[in-house]
């Protein structure tokens, strides 16, 4: 992908020329703006800026939160676009597992909440919206740590088959306790079928007399 440089092999940028390309602002505007904003960083290198042959900057080059957070600097619909760039260029795997799917998505709220804490410490602009905003992303978040708490009180029978070195579970077994125990089961992810069901832990000691 152009504009992409790696400023050292555990880091790879975003050049101001493909901000630019994203947003449709002026590139002499963006450095001067990265120039302003992020001084430190340029000194320190974490922003490398490249230089034509007389020594004039045609580029800084931003890690990724760098990138994100100068889209934060002007308005919603820049951020969206760097992120979504980011996201693609990241290409994460897919949740093997259903604590690993709210972890994932625990992460991403985490980093709409720096988004916008940035955006307030930066251009202190419409600070009472950000601060509800990070309030209730909070909240999510919190909301998450109890489901993911929750959800390793339960497994499923693939899980349970490797715990127990490969013995065989019956399902219908499994979902007739359940409901004797009035112990729902819970749906969680499976990157083969979408989603499977998890018996609680309390089922599987009644059924079969293990547990975790």
């Amino acid at each position: 992908m152009k504009h992409l440089s790696v400023v050292n092999p555990n880091v790879t940028t975003m050049s101001s020329t493909q901000f630019c390309e994203m947003t449709g602002r002026d590139k002499k505007h963006i450095n001067e703006k990265i120039r302003n904003v992020f001084s430190q960083e340029i000194d320190g290198h974490i922003i490398r800026p490249s230089l034509d042959a007389r020594g004039y900057v045609i580029d800084y080059f931003l890690p990724e939160t760098e990138s994100i957070m100068l889209a934060a600097l002007f308005d919603k619909s820049y951020l969206r676009k760097i992120a979504e760039f980011w996201e693609n260029r990241n290409k994460p795997q897919l949740p093997q597992s259903y604590p690993e799917a709210l972890r994932a998505q625990a992460d991403e709220q985490e980093k709409l909440e720096i988004a916008i804490a940035t955006k307030a410490e930066i251009g202190h602009r419409r600070e009472a919206t950000a601060m509800n905003t990070a309030s209730q992303a909070v909240k999510k978040a919190n909301k998450l740590e109890v489901e993911l708490d929750k959800s390793q009180e339960y497994c499923t029978i693939k899980r349970m088959q490797m715990i127990q070195h490969g013995q065989q579970f019956n399902w219908r077994l499994l979902k007739s306790t359940s409901a004797e125990m009035d112990i729902p089961s819970i749906d969680v992810f499976d990157q083969n079928y979408g989603t499977v069901k998890a018996y609680h832990v309390d089922v599987w000691q009644e059924a079969y007399g293990i547990g975790l």
